[in-house]
């Protein structure tokens, strides 16, 4: 039995949304600036717990968990990438003055250990069972079944928002500079810029925008567990950015749309669950061999980044 087309493209959409929002974000760090963030999704946990956390009604008394501030639920999506920007400096102040290969082991060290603390620390993030049953953005407005197609509308227009703040970004004096870091940091050095303010610019931005796509993310699954928040939402907006073109910001988001539309077409016909099982390695498989082919013949991604001639460092 085949799934209703129009409600699975609705969702795929929106969850192609929200990874291309994080993929966005992932591009800045690495992309622009050559931040190999393998922990990535902290950053996108600290934001979608910090939404679920301010939103939530306030806890009972044999609640486990202690905080809920009721607050609205826009304010969530604000104190998320507020909340995420946070922790990215607190997490770049001693990280960013490693060497690349240290940077890359502690970063993916963060996110293990950031999982471990949601796991446990139970009087904040209510443990293993986490948060169900979220309350998700206009859905008393909508009946059921047309309200999947208004959460893609809403993540594509905040999807394209978060590509306009991006690329003016990139486009800018300051995006010119991140690039001058990725190239070659000595330079940038000589020239009298101070590569470590940028990198941490770079890192709290893209972080912030990770914490911005956990947001969402919660609010259209309706849950906020540890077990969600594993290192594959940081590969996802890595190969994202690889297959669609490392720098390129039109490409992060064609990347992330055909990544996720890959891994979730054979979704799209409902099987026993003994074929399920059988399928899910498939699906990985079909996906490595995606990305191997994509690399043989298309190096530099299917969008290859622009590089404007003539461009001078800061200016």
């Amino acid at each position: 039995m085949v799934m209703d087309i129009g409600l699975f493209l609705a969702g795929v959409i929106s969850l192609a949304g929200i990874y291309a929002i994080s993929t966005l974000g992932y591009n800045l760090q690495f992309g622009q600036t050559g931040l190999v963030n393998l922990g990535y999704v902290a950053y996108f946990a600290v934001g979608a717990y910090a939404s679920v956390i301010l939103t939530i009604p306030h806890p009972g008394p044999h609640a486990a968990y202690m905080f809920g501030f009721g607050l609205p639920m826009w304010v969530g999506f604000i104190g998320a990438p507020i909340a995420a920007g946070i922790f990215a400096y607190i997490v770049g102040l001693p990280t960013l003055r490693l060497g690349i290969d240290y940077f890359v082991v502690v970063t993916f060290a963060v996110g293990e250990v950031l999982r471990y603390v949601l796991s446990n620390e139970v009087w904040l993030t209510n443990g293993l069972t986490g948060f169900h049953s979220l309350a998700q953005p206009f859905r008393e407005s909508f009946g059921p079944l047309v309200y999947e197609y208004f959460f893609a509308g809403l993540m594509i227009i905040i999807l394209v928002a978060t590509y306009l703040f991006v690329n003016r970004i990139c486009r800018s004096p300051f995006g010119r500079a991140l690039k001058s870091v990725r190239e070659n940091e000595s330079v940038c050095l000589s020239l009298g810029k101070k590569a470590s303010s940028y990198k941490m610019k770079s890192f709290i931005i893209g972080a912030a925008i990770a914490g911005l796509a956990g947001s969402f993310y919660v609010r259209f699954t309706t849950l906020a567990r540890p077990e969600i928040f594993i290192p594959a939402v940081t590969f996802t907006a890595l190969l994202s950015m690889i297959i669609g073109g490392k720098g390129n910001n039109k490409g992060a988001v064609l990347g992330t749309f055909i990544f996720i539309f890959a891994v979730e077409l054979t979704r799209f016909f409902q099987v026993s669950a003994a074929y399920a099982i059988r399928i899910s390695p498939l699906r990985t498989l079909a996906t490595g061999i995606m990305l191997i082919v994509i690399l043989r013949y298309l190096p530099q991604g299917i969008i290859k980044e622009v590089r404007v001639k003539g461009e001078e460092l800061g200016r």
